[in-house]
């Protein structure tokens, strides 16, 4: 089923991982539009095209949350960031979303993921035209069979992905090729995605222009895995990436400061306030079911404007069509440092 998220659904905009703001208290903040995604990549950490629904918000109600976050942190050098738990290409007005995250005041740069398999036919300049200053791109392998196999997609087209990558510096935007170290599967891929890397940041020199931003490999409880690939603690990850540098000549450990990153004071959460305090109390705190959420264990609930992903394991039936307002031992939720709340049922 496909959840379309207006002001009417009631479905709230922060406190969610998989759709809407996401604040994790720096002057990047994070907007995510949609969970759609054309790819079904074995390693997904949100395990997209996995589930049983899918969302699409609608752009106002997404800048208007979006305003609330730059109006409270009060700078001049914003960055708004579209990641979302999918393909941000599959979001019908992307550049309508990019102009509108643009013209909020404060907002000084506009970026996005992508997986680079529908940046074709046009798509670049129309990007551009709609003031995206950045796109990052997923490249995990220069290798065409390995490609279709990560991305499990027999009709992946690593040459279409390449030829829009170089495009992109080309346009005036900026570029992040982004790939993934599967440690033990394309290590040797790694190696040629550099070496390709090096060659467009020889056609364009421009300070900032071509980068490459080399990920570990994390398995999420609930996303994909790839095979039997073992993480590896971020020690050894930048061991290796030290080594790359020195076999390459060229910078490849980067920190939040290479991209203009910095803290920022973090949007607050009356919820968040009153959890801490429930737990102190030992109480519960009620929170309001408003609408499926991702597969049937899931469901999307609010309380004092925030959202809720409720995870039900209880064995008892949530309808959320009844709207049923739920009274949760604050022992039961989980919040993470980013204000992302989930609660358990048992």
């Amino acid at each position: 089923m496909l959840v379309k998220v207006t002001r009417e659904t009631r479905i709230p905009l922060h406190g969610l991982d998989f759709v809407g703001v996401i604040d994790r208290g720096t002057n990047l903040v994070e907007v995510r539009p949609t969970t759609l995604c054309n790819l079904r990549c074995a390693y997904c950490y949100a395990n997209a095209g996995g589930q049983e629904n899918d969302f699409i918000v609608d752009a106002p109600y997404l800048i208007e949350a979006f305003e609330r976050v730059v109006r409270f942190k009060g700078l001049d050098d914003i960055e708004a960031h579209v990641d979302p738990y999918g393909e941000g290409l599959l979001y019908k007005d992307l550049p309508g979303l990019i102009k509108g995250l643009r013209g909020v005041p404060g907002v000084r740069r506009a970026s996005m993921q992508s997986n680079g398999t529908m940046l074709g036919g046009g798509r670049i300049g129309e990007l551009r035209a709609a003031g995206l200053d950045q796109i990052n791109v997923t490249l995990n392998t220069m290798d065409p069979g390995q490609a279709r196999k990560i991305s499990c997609r027999d009709d992946y087209n690593l040459d279409a992905v390449l030829r829009a990558i170089e495009a992109v510096p080309g346009s005036g935007m900026d570029l992040v090729i982004a790939p993934v170290w599967f440690f033990g599967v394309n290590d040797a891929e790694i190696g040629r995605i550099v070496e390709f890397y090096k060659g467009l940041k020889e056609v364009h020199p421009e300070p900032g222009r071509v980068r490459v931003g080399i990920q570990n490999y994390l398995a999420y409880r609930t996303g994909r895995k790839l095979g039997k690939v073992k993480e590896r603690e971020f020690g050894h990850f930048y061991s290796q990436l030290r080594a790359l540098e020195k076999k390459h000549g060229t910078k490849l450990v980067l920190s939040a400061r290479d991209f203009g990153i910095h803290p920022a004071p973090a949007y607050p959460s009356d919820l968040v306030a009153a959890i801490y305090q429930a737990k102190l109390k030992k109480r519960a705190v009620e929170v309001e079911v408003v609408a499926p959420g991702r597969n049937g264990r899931e469901s999307i609930g609010t309380a004092l404007g925030w959202g809720v992903k409720v995870l039900n394991f209880s064995g008892a039936a949530v309808d959320p069509a009844r709207r049923p307002r739920l009274a949760i031992p604050a022992a039961r939720f989980d919040v993470t440092q980013d204000f992302l709340v989930t609660a358990t049922l048992r």
